[in-house]
């Protein structure tokens, strides 16, 4: 089991891992973003630029220091979009792989559709944003290229297990 701890800043990368953290991940609301979208129509779900890098340049270093440490980082981009928001995205897509980002958490079934179009070199998550309840529902993202299901926290342990039994390790 690793654990997934969320970052907002690159100084909390190194305490973070040195207290067990095996994966990280964050949001990020780059300026081209805010300028046209401003924060009330944000790019993920981690609400308010506290809770997100502002620049690519803070975030290339997060993800530098936990490579360092082998630890990956996982970048949200899990909102729900509309045709125009696209090329912005994909822009913001190329410029996360150009800065070396290890995945994307993501929960609009476009976007997945999208990543796995033009071939993202990253793991993709399907994030709770895209609601899976039933393993039908993961298998059709792993068919799709999602590399790993992240299970809505209102499922019971038992809705859980029946779904982890019927579906691969990608849960």
């Amino acid at each position: 089991m690793k654990i997934l701890s969320p970052i907002s800043r690159k100084e909390e990368v190194e305490p973070l891992v040195e207290a067990g953290a095996g994966e990280l991940y964050c949001g990020i609301v780059p300026r081209l973003w805010s300028d046209r979208y401003g924060v009330s129509d944000t790019l993920n779900r981690r609400e308010g630029y506290g809770a997100n890098f502002s620049s690519f340049a803070d975030l290339q270093y997060a993800i530098q220091l936990a490579h360092k440490r082998n630890v990956p980082v996982f970048v949200t981009i899990n909102g729900l979009y509309t045709r125009e928001q696209y090329p912005l995205i994909r822009e913001i897509v190329e410029k996360l792989i150009s800065i070396k980002v290890d995945g994307l958490i993501i929960a609009d079934l476009g976007l997945l559709l999208t990543l796995e179009r033009t071939k993202f070199p990253g793991e993709i998550h399907m994030g709770t944003g895209g609601t899976a309840f039933n393993s039908r529902t993961i298998s059709f993202y792993k068919e799709l290229g999602a590399s790993r299901i992240i299970l809505d926290r209102h499922l019971t342990i038992g809705e859980i297990k029946d779904i982890s039994q019927k579906s691969s390790s990608i849960i």
